[in-house]
């Protein structure tokens, strides 16, 4: 079973690269681009969808990374909150205990 799925996933990698391929040679038309009335270059037209592509998902990993750390932070609050209560329960009552078996 696990040869099929390696198989499969293979198959599926062939694919999506012979259509990246044939997507890359059909727009090999080199487009100026300008930022700010600065230099202007000439890069062919896949090469500008497929950077803006790798950009958008660095910020979009990035921006996860940033959120994630935030909720995970949140979380970890929590139950520090929540432990350092159950701590102070618990100290309370082994003061408690305490007490009750000096007093008798």
């Amino acid at each position: 079973m696990k040869e099929a799925s390696n198989i499969l996933k293979g198959i599926l990698i062939v694919v999506i690269l012979t259509l990246v391929l044939i997507f890359a040679i059909q727009n090999l038309t080199r487009i100026p681009i300008s930022f700010l009335n600065m230099h202007t270059v000439q890069i062919p037209l896949f090469a500008i969808i497929f950077g803006v592509l790798a950009l958008g998902i660095l910020i979009g990993y990035l921006v996860g990374l940033i959120s994630g750390s935030k909720i995970s932070k949140r979380k970890l609050n929590e139950i520090g909150i929540s432990a350092n209560e159950k701590l102070a329960q618990v100290s309370a009552q082994l003061k408690e205990e305490n007490k009750n078996k000096i007093s008798e």
